[in-house]
């Protein structure tokens, strides 16, 4: 968490954004693994969809090395100027990454997990859904996908919800990293308006929790922030 914090205050002017999700197929045996079958790069106002596994399945069909065909995604991902956020990256990401195109998270300098950005930041809850709408201020269910979606065979030929639910995620992840970045920087920082703790790394919208101990308070309306006490108040906050 400290490496995340470190983050914020080493980066003298923004860098790139490329938010970076990865999805593959559904497992129903104890130890069956799948590869990834579909990457996701996602800039200010485009989404690449890259069907990972189909492209492997292609090259080797014209006697190509997939590994030469990829080696401008590989340089992408691993250059130090550009950020790459993703939203819990675990051991699963990792060893697709690594079985896909040959790179680990180590290979990756800019490479930044937004879940352990958030949590330093002191928000509590970090689910996808979550900072949704703590950090972008999206409605309830805005990003969640049926499990028709979720677990659904991605590589095969993809269909609309497929394609908007996998192209959110990678938005998501870059907007959450903009978003918290803009925040951490804020002046005036925002506070609770009820402890009148700073909340850090927290979005002045609604429906949001105060991360200090003893106080917990869901503030119901938007948060207005005071230039001049440097505090911020609501006009009709309530606790639940």
């Amino acid at each position: 968490q400290q490496q995340q914090q470190q983050h914020w205050q080493d980066e003298p002017r923004p860098r790139p954004v490329i938010g970076l999700d990865i999805e593959w197929d559904p497992t129903y045996r104890p130890g069956e693994r799948s590869p990834m079958a579909l990457l996701q790069l996602a800039g200010p106002s485009r989404c690449l969809l890259l069907r990972i596994q189909a492209m492997q399945d292609t090259a080797e069909r014209q006697g190509e090395s997939f590994q030469t065909a990829a080696a401008p995604l590989v340089g992408l991902l691993t250059r130090a100027d550009v950020v790459v956020a993703s939203i819990g990256w675990n051991t699963d990401e990792q060893r697709k990454m690594e079985s896909a195109l040959g790179i680990t998270r180590a290979d990756m300098p800019g490479f930044v997990d937004m879940q352990k950005v958030a949590e330093a930041s002191g928000i509590n809850r970090v689910g996808l859904n979550s900072l949704a709408i703590q950090v972008l201020g999206a409605p309830e269910g805005w990003v969640k996908g049926s499990k028709s979606v979720t677990q659904s065979k991605w590589s095969k030929d993809l269909s609309d919800r497929q394609i908007s639910y996998a192209a959110t995620d990678a938005f998501m992840a870059a907007d959450v990293y903009k978003q918290l970045r803009l925040l951490h920087h804020a002046e005036p920082p925002i506070h609770c308006a009820f402890c009148s703790q700073p909340l850090l790394g927290r979005s002045p919208t609604s429906q949001i929790c105060c991360p200090i101990p003893g106080c917990r308070r869901r503030l119901r309306a938007p948060i207005q922030m005071d230039a001049e006490a440097g505090r911020s108040g609501s006009s009709s906050s309530s606790s639940s």
